[in-house]
């Protein structure tokens, strides 16, 4: 079997909205660029196989409008940027910037990851993004060509993919626009089967969102039938799981951080990906054994930075090696040339 490829979603102080109060957090560096550095060279450390760097035109907020919090960071670096200029400070690790496909021009896409695969050697890849935000579109003077609803948000990833599939139908034009000019790694995230076949048509890789076993076979069902129905591409498109972890010692202790920040949030915290709560040998298991039913890898969203950074490095990637399935040393060639590979 082939060995389970890791990547780590990188956002900020961490995926949980109170993660920025803790003691060990950086808030005052977070858009400072020794901050990037950082997080990424942790990856890097670890052995993980690329890092995603969240980005969006308008500050983070519900897909129905920004809700008036004023107690949380909000507001990113350009993802592009960040991973550019931390290309010469690593050497290994992949570099897989969010960048919109909605309002960009597809040329300007091409050329942007052309340089950054040029910086740094080979690296790069695409988490492309679409956006039906009215704040993003107001950017560029324009209204959104489609406006979602509380009842499209209410309804979940079928009824929201169902409204956007204009946005989808235009994004699958993006992607052969920018592969025609540079390919690089591609790689969405998706909800449903409308998104999936938009990831068919042109990615490498999909990032998924099950939330069981059962589920997992469910979501790679619709992505393979996706596939029959729209891929032409040779090689077979990668599906990985999406998964917000937080982890420590010991299941308690875990638990009890994921409290304390739901605490200071003043709510529970929720997540379109699964959340998991537990140790670092715990999570090896469920990697493990969702592997074994068909998924390729994994983007583990850390609750907070550094703690679960470093969790996943110095615990669940030794946990893994110590299992035989993730490489012990980084392989030669490309990103996209590494990650599609079926080998180690």
């Amino acid at each position: 079997m082939s060995p389970i490829r890791l990547a780590v979603a990188l956002d900020g102080a961490g995926w949980h909205p109170a993660a920025w109060r803790l003691p060990e957090a950086r808030p005052d560096e977070l858009f400072t660029a020794p901050y990037w550095i950082d997080q990424v060279q942790a990856a890097e450390r670890g052995g993980i196989d690329f890092v995603t760097i969240e980005d969006q035109f308008g500050v983070q907020s519900p897909l129905t409008g920004p809700d008036g919090r004023t107690d949380r960071v909000i507001g990113r670096l350009d993802a592009l940027l960040v991973a550019a200029h931390v290309a010469p400070h690593t050497r290994h690790v992949g570099l897989v910037p969010t960048a919109n496909a909605t309002h960009t021009d597809p040329a300007a896409i091409a050329a942007a990851f052309a340089a950054l695969d040029q910086v740094s050697g080979g690296r790069s890849g695409w988490r492309p993004q679409l956006s039906a935000r009215e704040n993003d579109a107001a950017h560029f003077g324009r209204r959104p060509a489609v406006a979602l609803t509380a009842e499209d948000v209410a309804g979940g990833p079928l009824a929201i993919s169902l409204r956007l599939r204009p946005l989808f139908e235009e994004a699958a034009g993006f992607l052969e626009a920018v592969r025609g000019a540079h390919d690089t790694l591609v790689a969405p995230l998706a909800h449903a089967p409308i998104p999936y076949e938009l990831a068919a048509k042109g990615a490498d890789i999909v990032f998924v969102t099950p939330f069981s076993l059962d589920d997992v076979g469910h979501v790679l069902g619709e992505v393979r039938e996706a596939e029959a129905k729209v891929r032409t591409r040779s090689e077979p498109l990668r599906v990985y799981a999406d998964l917000l972890v937080h982890l420590d010692d010991t299941p308690g202790a875990a638990d009890l951080r994921r409290r304390h920040l739901d605490g200071l949030d003043g709510a529970e915290a929720d997540s379109d990906a699964k959340i998991v709560t537990g140790t670092p040998g715990e999570l090896a298991d469920l990697l493990v054994a969702w592997h074994s039913a068909g998924i390729a890898g994994f983007r583990l969203r850390p609750a907070s930075v550094p703690h679960d950074l470093h969790a996943i490095v110095d615990g669940l990637v030794p946990e893994l090696r110590r299992r035989g399935v993730v490489p012990e040393a980084y392989g030669s060639g490309s990103l996209r040339e590494r990650v599609l590979s079926t080998g180690d």
